[in-house]
Formats: structure tokens, C-alpha cells, sequence
């Protein structure tokens, strides 16, 4: 994969893009298709902070009905273009998901709370001790049973992240890796430019993807 993080730094942009990671990528990988002209800032490594932590959950089960709801759905349909779309694969899987219900006290709760996402669409299935097991022969013998929804899966972070930035680079866009932002110049209240470690870019838009 070609990376730009010792390439000179442009004098402009579009759009530049701070924070590398899932977010900051696919953002830039949006814009990229959208024929903007971008520049994606990195501090450190392809997936070197947050992304590189998480769960990787394509995740809809514990999303509350409306637009929490709505949006992991479309979530879905995101990740299995992108499976297509990506040089890389990045792994994506519906393999199905369970919440794991541990004693009896839990099933009435549980039930409510399936009635409730199978009224939102979700076709979520109560499994039982054996059921559970049977599924994922790992769970404990004391579980109660599980929740299962066959629309839940995961990724992988790191080709995810990847193969973004490759087709970032791919459209034009820049990937610039080890390149810290100090500052942000502003002028009548406007953004005006990106200052880094290693030069600045003259910019009107600038999208924060940092992370927390």
C-alpha cells in the first residue's frame, strides 16, 4: 500500500481532514468519490489509536428504535458496499450476535426488550440454555439463554482503515501519516488554514475526526 507520510506537504486543499482513524477515513473516502480535493493528517500509524481498540461490532441489537435504530441499519448496507468496493478485504462478517442473559430473573426483562426490537424490525430470537450453547459452545453452563439477532456481525479495523486510504490515494487524495496538528488559523471568524508539524495548508473546511 502507498503511503504519503514523507511527502511533501501541499500548500492547499479543499478539505483537509484531521484524524486518520475509521472516521476520519471514511471520510475522506466520501469526499474522495465526491471529487474533492483532500488532504487526511495523521499523528501517528495507519490505525495507531482508538480504532484500533475497538470492538469492531457491526452492531444493531442494543440500538434503541428510531433513528439510533435506523442508523446502524444503514450502517449495514455501508460495510457490505464496502466489502465490494475496497481492494482490501475487510473482513466483514454477519455472522449474528447474542446478548447473553444470566439467570432466570433477566428472561422477562429480555422478552420485553425483544418484543420491543422485533416491533422495530428486527427479527431477534430468544434461545434458551442449550439453544444458546449450541450456537456458541463456549457460553458458560449457568447462562439462562441469549438473545439472537442474525443481522449482527463485525469487521476488521485495520483493513477497513487501509483499504479507505488506499482508495483515498487512489482518487487523488492525500494521506499524510506522522503529521501532528498545532494549530488552526483563523481569520473574521472563518478558517483560513491547518498548521502542522511539518508545514501549512491553506484550507476553507476543516473536519475534526481526533476522536475523544
Amino acid at each position: 500500500m502507498r503511503k504519503e507520510g514523507f511527502a511533501m506537504i501541499p500548500k492547499e486543499a479543499d478539505v483537509v481532514i484531521v484524524g486518520g482513524g475509521v472516521i476520519g477515513s471514511s471520510i475522506a473516502y466520501f469526499l474522495s468519490r465526491s471529487g474533492k480535493d483532500l488532504v487526511l493528517l495523521e499523528k501517528g500509524e495507519v490505525t495507531g489509536e482508538a480504532t484500533a481498540a475497538n470492538g469492531a461490532f457491526v452492531w444493531t441489537s442494543t440500538r434503541r428504535p428510531g433513528i439510533d435504530l435506523d442508523l446502524a441499519l444503514a450502517s449495514i448496507e455501508i460495510h457490505q458496499a464496502l466489502h465490494e468496493e475496497l481492494d482490501v478485504d475487510n473482513e466483514y462478517r454477519r455472522s449474528g450476535g447474542m446478548i447473553i442473559i444470566e439467570n432466570d430473573h433477566q428472561i422477562s426483562a429480555m422478552e420485553a426488550f425483544q418484543r420491543e426490537r422485533q416491533a422495530a424490525g428486527l427479527q431477534m430470537e430468544m434461545l434458551y440454555g442449550k439453544e444458546a450453547r449450541e450456537l456458541e459452545p463456549f457460553l458458560s453452563e449457568r447462562i439462562a439463554g441469549a438473545l439472537y439477532n442474525p443481522l449482527d456481525g463485525g469487521i476488521n479495523p485495520f483493513h477497513l482503515v487501509a483499504g479507505l486510504q488506499q482508495k483515498v490515494e487512489d482518487m487523488g487524495g492525500r494521506v499524510l501519516l506522522h503529521t501532528a496538528v498545532r494549530d488552526i488559523e483563523m481569520e473574521n471568524g472563518r478558517v483560513k488554514a491547518v498548521v502542522s508539524n511539518r508545514g501549512t495548508i491553506r484550507t476553507d473546511v476543516v473536519v475534526n475526526a481526533c476522536g475523544a
